[in-house]
């Protein structure tokens, strides 16, 4: 037993775990392992090679078992292929498989390894979407996700206070997964990405596009970049930015693990990257980390770089997972399985299984899966580059996240004591501002002459500016334009005029004003996000409200069409009248069959006497039916038809009661319009326009309009194409400001074309003014900055926030109430409406007085 108990502590310092309770067993067993590697890259081969021998060589670890290791060449970055040779592998009986390298071409081997049931142990895949895939059920990592990764990269953030940052990433699985969850965690803490540069593996020899990248991040303004990628392409981002300015004084970066843990920056860093941050896995603190290392340098002379070892601890777990299975391999048997007629391997769970409950050393660490097969305590170190060394300052865990940091101060790229300075770009910076007087946006306080620099102006632009300079830390001093203009190209000169022209000589560092976008500016100067979303429209002098007419009563219908009624009374009383008359079946007809007939030309006998007496008894029978048919009593009773008092006499006849029935329907119809229309008349003031469009301004001569010469709005005019704009170019009467353009609404005949934002103040402060027609040539205001400037994103940014968070509308609504002078005298509970009064009723008595005066001389004359 005393020479037993030796042997396992010799065991134990080579650093292999063993059972001391497994049986010899007399049976060996020959256990194929499938290696699915790139052999250009020949490290890979050569690590696996190590391993299968040491644990080979090491019967009192696996007695009686040999690994038998088959390679599989495959290319990088070539799914398709990848999973050709892992079917390939699964028909040669392996019990397991190993690799491949990328998490994309892990991803295509695992869909057929979960379907076959044969266990993948991917040694450097971090793909965060490996994590809860029912598809991917038979996939063992040796590397944790990226998320974790992405979490210390946080908490770096949270330690330092930093809320900006830029981040350049290759355009492959592992350069974008890396960042993800940190993206995430940055939107939901509100830090910012200014940018986010991605570039392919075929850029990296483009020093210009590579270039173009880098120019977006300076742009952008943010401080704190970060950079994750293999590390050949690494130095080669690095030594672009340097070129940049992107390496100096004011930023700091930040390396993820692969960038850094080999090649030039691992080796031998540039000294400019003094101060660097960078986050590594723990794959030094393994009990076997020594031993082979050792081994492999005794071997090749070399060291072996973090993700080999990973490569090194994928064969012994696999190892760990067949000696928890020592007792039964002789219940398992391989079997020939094909991709193309599906049949699961009924032992691979058992395998897989036994894999993922293995705990013992490793060489990077030590060998623990939790539930989803992914290491149990994701371990990173991060480490500062000083004097071209990279030193360990913390380290983190998921378990207890991140220590305190070793050095009392942590070296900031160049040399900077206060981790602040990278937190914006802006902070403690001083601009100048241009701008120009344009209420509600700027303009003089009252008694402004008794104070001076910023403090001498109010308006919109000075609550802007003073959020955006508290929240980033900036001043600011405002400075009127000279020309007191936003800016306009003067083809003679080749220059920018006003605050344009202010930017591109470098008299100002920023344009605030009602300043518009536009394509002609936005090649000279950068533009923020707008601020705020507008467009034109047109300015009027409000039509003057007429005093009401006598005969306002009678305004719903226009005078045609009242004659035209009266000449309609009058044909449906000639067609009662005729009716009545022709009709045997009317009432005057049936009374004529009984009137005795007359020869008048005989010479009249006594029957013809007698029947001259028998008329006249009939007159005086049917006398009210014979008195009623006259056209007097057909105009009569027409009108009381038409007024639905009701008819003298109704139609007896189907003819007759055909007509009346159509004109009592005809009355409806009409009494329903008048009725309708005349409340309007009598209860609403008529205010509108003749000019409601911009196409009724278009046509007309009368108005004449113009617009602010050299603005957006004159430029929009002279360049489009599209009617009737591109026709009303050669009309414009424009004017030199917007104040002259109100002046000139106000006293003319003159519509001013000009912005919404401009002219809603105006029309509330001038009460006579107002605008007409839907909104054209859509723009927004934004601040301008000159061309290239650092700031612009994060200006940006910030300006969004204020937009999504109400302040710019209320800031606005609020400007434009305390400008309006105007009262409403018709906003009163009756909603627009007004009581009538007797000026609504002349027409009404008038007419009466009419009908009586007409009757009375009908009376006596």
């Amino acid at each position: 037993m005393a020479l037993k108990g030796l042997i396992y502590i010799i065991i134990a310092l080579l650093g292999f775990g063993i059972n001391p309770q497994m049986g010899v067993q007399a049976k060996k067993f020959e256990i194929p392992i499938a290696a699915l590697i790139d052999e250009k890259i020949p490290k890979f081969r050569k690590v696996l090679e190590l391993a299968v021998d040491q644990i080979n060589a090491n019967q009192s670890f696996l007695p009686n078992v040999t690994i038998l290791l088959k390679f599989y060449n495959i290319t990088n970055y070539r799914p398709f292929l990848s999973q050709q040779k892992g079917c390939l592998a699964a028909d040669h009986k392996v019990w397991a498989i190993i690799g491949p390298f990328t998490s994309s071409d892990v991803e295509a081997i695992q869909y057929m390894a979960t379907s076959l049931s044969v266990p993948q142990i991917a040694p450097v895949a971090t793909y965060p979407g490996f994590e809860d895939r029912p598809s991917m059920s038979h996939l063992v990592r040796m590397s944790p996700s990226d998320n974790w990764q992405s979490k210390v990269l946080a908490n770096i953030f949270e330690i330092f206070h930093w809320s900006y940052a830029a981040i350049i990433v290759s355009n492959t699985d592992y350069g974008i997964n890396s960042v993800s969850e940190f993206r995430n965690i940055a939107a939901n803490r509100d830090w910012k990405v200014l940018a986010f540069q991605t570039f392919n593996t075929d850029e990296i020899n483009d020093n210009a596009l590579i270039d173009q990248h880098l120019i977006k991040v300076r742009r952008s303004g943010a401080k704190v970049i970060i950079l994750s990628c293999l590390a050949d392409q690494a130095s080669v981002i690095i030594e672009r930015a340097h070129r940049q300015g992107l390496t100096g004084p004011g930023y700091q970066w930040i390396f993820y693990d692969n960038t850094i843990t080999e090649g030039e920056l691992n080796l031998n860093p540039p000294a400019y990257l003094d101060g660097a941050i960078g986050i590594m896995s723990s794959n030094n603190e393994g009990q076997l980390y020594g031993l082979v290392q050792t081994a492999w340098n005794k071997k090749y002379n070399s060291i072996l770089e973090p993700a080999f070892l990973r490569y090194y601890d994928s064969i012994l777990a696999f190892a760990y997972g067949i000696q928890n299975l020592a007792s039964s391999l002789a219940n398992l048997s391989p079997q020939n399985l094909s991709c193309t007629n599906i049949t699961k391997w009924k032992h691979g769970d058992i395998i897989l299984h036994n894999i993922i409950k293995a705990k013992g050393p490793g060489a990077s660490g030590i060998i623990h899966f939790d539930d989803k097969y992914a290491p149990y305590n994701p371990t990173y170190e991060v480490v500062n580059l000083f004097n071209k060394t990279w030193k360990h300052v913390s380290k983190w865990t998921k378990e207890s996240g991140m220590s305190s940091v070793r050095n009392p101060q942590i070296n900031f790229m160049g040399n900077v004591d206060d981790p602040q300075v990278f937190r914006t770009g802006l902070k403690g910076k001083h601009f100048n501002v241009t701008t120009k007087i344009d209420p509600p946006f700027l303009n003089y306080k009252q008694d402004w002459a008794t104070f001076t620099g910023n403090d001498r102006f109010e308006g919109f632009i000075v609550d802007l500016l003073s959020k955006l300079a508290s929240s980033l830390k900036f001043t600011y001093s405002l400075k009127l334009v000279e020309d007191d203009s936003y800016g306009g190209f003067n083809p003679v000169t080749n220059e920018w005029s006003g605050m344009v022209g202010e930017l591109t000589s470098k008299k100002a560092d920023i344009a605030a004003g009602a300043f518009s976008i536009t394509v002609n500016r936005a090649g000279e100067i950068d533009f923020t996000i707008p601020f705020l979303d507008q467009g034109a429209t047109i300015l009027i002098k409000k039509p003057e409200a007429r005093p009401p007419s006598v005969f306002q009563c009678f305004a719903p219908f226009t005078a045609y069409l009242w004659l035209y009624i009266f000449i309609f009374l009058l044909v449906i009383a000639v067609i009662f009248y005729l009716n009545g008359l022709l009709n045997p079946f009317d009432t005057y007809g049936l009374a004529a069959n009984d009137v005795p007939m007359v020869d008048l030309n005989n010479k009249l006998s006594f029957d013809e006497l007698n029947k001259m007496s028998q008329v006249k008894k009939w007159k005086e029978a049917n006398e009210e039916t014979i008195t009623s048919l006259n056209m007097g009593n057909a105009i009569w009773n027409s009108v009381s038809t038409f007024l639905q008092t009701g008819h003298d006499r109704i139609p007896i006849a189907l003819s007759g009661r055909i007509i009346l029935i159509s004109c009592w329907m005809a009355s409806c119809i009409i009494i329903a319009t008048y009725t309708a229309n005349l409340a309007a008349f009598l209860t609403v003031d008529s205010l509108n326009s003749d000019i409601n469009s911009i196409q009724k301004l278009a046509s007309q001569s009368k108005v004449k309009y113009g617009t602010v010469s050299g603005s957006s709005v004159h430029n929009f005019f002279k360049e489009t194409t599209v009617s009737p704009y591109y026709e009303m170019a050669s009309h414009l009467v424009n004017v030199p400001s917007t104040e002259a353009g109100v002046n000139k609404t106000r006293n003319e005949s003159y519509a001013f074309l000009w912005d919404v934002a401009l002219l809603t103040y105006y029309k509330n402060k001038h009460c006579n003014l107002m605008t007409v027609g839907q909104e054209f040539r859509k723009d927004g205001y934004a601040l301008g900055l000159r061309k290239g400037s650092p700031f612009t994103n994060e200006i940006s940014v910030e300006i969004l926030k204020l937009r999504q968070s109400g302040f710019v509308a209320n800031k606005l609504k609020l400007w434009y109430k305390k400008s309006s002078t105007c009262t409403s005298t018709t906003s009163s509970s009756n909603d627009g409406y007004k009581e009538i009064d007797m000026n609504h009723m002349y027409g009404v008595f008038v007419m009466v007085l009419c009908a009586v005066s007409i009757s009375t001389f009908a009376l006596f004359g």
